[in-house]
């Protein structure tokens, strides 16, 4: 019967359907483990199944624990076809038959684009209108002006045509009232009258003309204003027949009192009564510096700001420019600079942050075929090939920058000679072989025995060396393991010159992947063999292992050592097949047992009864008394898992 397991999540669409084999699947997030799993409330070594033609029995490994429905699973339990398996909180894992659930496939959501919102458009407000200038008023045109007038003075209301000004006038006046004509005013007038549109033909302007200035308010013709008037004279029109007289700015005035020989205008007729007797000091009268300095354009206005302007911009550029380069030094050397060396090499990653990997194999199938397969970081430059030994040979790199060359050897080799010799032995003999092939070898001590692979794992041992090839010298580690009449060797190797940084990674990785079944199946030879017909000793074994006394598990298993020996050596492969299959209830026994002791030895402690757990305890270390069973060195250090 073909069994599948469902794996499905809580509120995740879509479930996982892996098909059960005979023998056992181990669940969890470990690399080891058959079955992966990622979600972080599931253990690393979480729950195994064993699937032994139509029975499933499902066994919790982790401290989290499992259940089905309201029962934890605290011994190994039978499960049925429709029962579900509870790992953590959002794992659930269903046993069907093989022909049930493939139509089921999980909705695919639909994603609708929403378009953005379309920002709504701002009004320009208009620019106002300006208002008209209001025209200027006309004045008499009988009006004499004397001295410099150098701005322009607002339009004010007509004046009398008889009115003769002289002086400087440095600022407008209001428009007076009509007066009296026989009235004279003499004195300073500090502001100066709005020039006049039009003009009398007899009137005459003496003085400096820098500016026109607007017409001049209506007065009386018998006044006669004396004072000094500083804003130009407007010109006159050209059908007139006054006379300009240019003089030279005369000196300010005493505001008191007016020149004794200021010349006077004529009240009847607007001109000059007199002429002066020094002209000289007619010249001095007139002479002054006060309205030399001229109000500012609107032009020159905005170029004075520009320059303003930069010249704050050039401040500013004189710190931000040493800044901004200092800045960009530090960012080029920063981006320029390389990462620091690794410490210690790593393997190499891909950019979602997975190990870059594959796997090779001698041409057997490897992993894919119930062997076992080597596992070498995978760059740009790995390549691999069987040389004329027949080894496979992978060249590949290391490091987060992949800049260490590593080198990966998997020798295989056959002999009858390796059933009757003891493991250590027939390392020793690959050291001296491999030694005597030329080059300059090198090897430490042998190490003490570890194990590889899943469950029981391989017993292996392994050694460090190094050796000299032409002008190049390389630092390694080799793992030796055997399987029947096999001798396995893996060699991993990186310039000596790296041995500092690369010695822990090549200590760490085994760089070997072995299915369940390899490891299920191993088996060795031993100097000690019983002997005796092969069949008897097969006969004699099952009878034992039907008993399932765990005091009998060590001759069990050197009975059948002794049948799988003699079927090799005699190319009997129906024997040999038959005591595989006993050999593997014994260990599918043996696991069983183990796990219900070590459940048992682990509640006695927790519940504080020391006593009763060392006795499981020794119970436990005289079943498994063979140093090759891990179990047995598990125990001896108290690691029970």
């Amino acid at each position: 019967m073909a069994f599948q397991l469902h794996i499905s999540h809580p509120g995740v669409p879509g479930e996982l359907i892996v098909p059960l084999q005979d023998g056992d699947h181990l669940i969890g997030r470990s690399r080891s483990a058959e079955i992966q799993l990622s979600q972080p409330d599931v253990s690393g070594k979480h729950l195994i199944l064993h699937v032994d033609g139509d029975s499933v029995i499902a066994e919790n490994l982790s401290s989290h624990g499992a259940r089905t429905g309201q029962t934890t699973l605290e011994l190994p339990t039978p499960i049925r076809v429709g029962d579900s398996i509870y790992l953590g909180k959002n794992t659930v894992l269903t046993l069907r038959l093989a022909d049930e659930g493939e139509d089921d496939e999980p909705e695919t959501p639909t994603i609708v684009d929403t378009p953005p919102p379309t920002a709504p458009e701002t009004p320009v407000p208009k620019a106002p209108t300006p208002a008209p200038a209001a025209p200027a008023p006309a004045a008499d045109p009988d009006v004499t002006i004397v001295g410099e007038m150098p701005a322009p003075i607002p339009p004010e209301p007509a004046a009398d045509p008889d009115v003769t000004i002289v002086g400087e006038m440095p600022a407008p006046i209001p428009p007076a009232p009509a007066a009296d004509p026989d009235v004279t005013i003499v004195g300073e007038m500090p502001a100066p009258i709005p020039p006049e549109p039009a003009a009398d033909p007899d009137v005459t302007i003496v003085g400096e003309k820098p500016a026109p200035i607007p017409p001049a308010p209506a007065a009386d013709p018998d006044v006669t204003i004396v004072g000094e008037m500083p804003a130009p004279v407007p010109p006159a029109s050209a059908d007139m027949d006054a006379t300009v007289l240019e003089a030279p700015p005369p000196p300010a005035p005493s505001p008191r009192s007016a020149p004794a020989d200021m010349a006077a205008t004529d009240p009847g007729t607007g001109a000059c009564s007199a002429e002066p007797e020094n002209a000289e000091e007619d010249d001095d009268i007139f002479k002054t510096n006060v309205m030399q300095t001229r109000i500012a354009s609107s032009e020159e206005l905005d170029f004075l700001r520009r320059q303003d302007r930069n010249t704050k911009r050039g401040k500013k550029l004189k710190y931000i420019i040493p800044l901004v380069a200092a800045a960009a030094a530090l960012a080029a050397v920063f981006f320029f600079k390389s990462e620091a060396p690794e410490e210690k090499l790593s393997w190499p990653k891909l950019p979602n942050g997975k190990y870059s990997e594959k796997p090779f194999d001698l041409g057997d199938g490897g992993f894919s075929r119930g062997r076992f397969s080597l596992i070498a970081p995978l760059t740009e430059t790995t390549k691999s090939s069987i040389d004329r030994n027949g080894d496979l040979v992978v060249i590949t790199r290391i490091g987060r920058d992949r800049d260490v060359e590593l080198r990966l050897t998997l020798s295989c080799k056959h002999s009858a000679v390796y059933l009757h010799e003891s493991r250590e032995k027939t390392f020793r003999d690959w050291i001296r072989e491999v030694s005597a092939s030329g080059g300059h070898w090198n090897f430490d001590q042998i190490s003490d025995l570890f194990f590889i692979g899943k469950n029981n794992g391989l017993p292996c041992m392994s050694a460090v060396y190094t050796r000299e090839i032409g002008n190049q010298s390389w630092y390694g580690e080799v793992i030796f393991f055997r399987n029947g009449d096999e001798r396995i060797v893996r060699m991993a190797e990186i310039p000596s010159s790296e041995r500092l940084r690369g010695a822990s990674f090549l200590a760490g990785n085994a760089f070997i992947f072995t299915s369940p079944q390899f490891v299920e199946d191993h088996w060795e030879g031993a100097e000690d063999i019983f002997s005796g017909d092969s069949s008897e000793l097969l006969q004699e074994a099952k009878g034992l292992l039907v008993k399932m006394s765990p005091a009998t598990w060590d001759k069990i298993t050197m009975l059948l050592r002794a049948v799988l020996v003699q079927s090799t050596e005699k190319d009997l492969p129906d024997l040999r097949e038959d005591a595989l299959n006993q050999l593997r209830k014994l260990r599918n026994y043996q696991k069983v047992w183990y796990n219900a002791q070590m459940i048992a030895y682990l509640k006695e402690k927790t519940a504080g009864n020391l006593r009763a757990a060392e006795l499981i305890r020794d119970s436990c270390l005289a079943v498994f008394s063979s140093n090759d069973d891990l179990r047995h060195r598990n125990i001896q250090r108290n690691i029970w898992e």
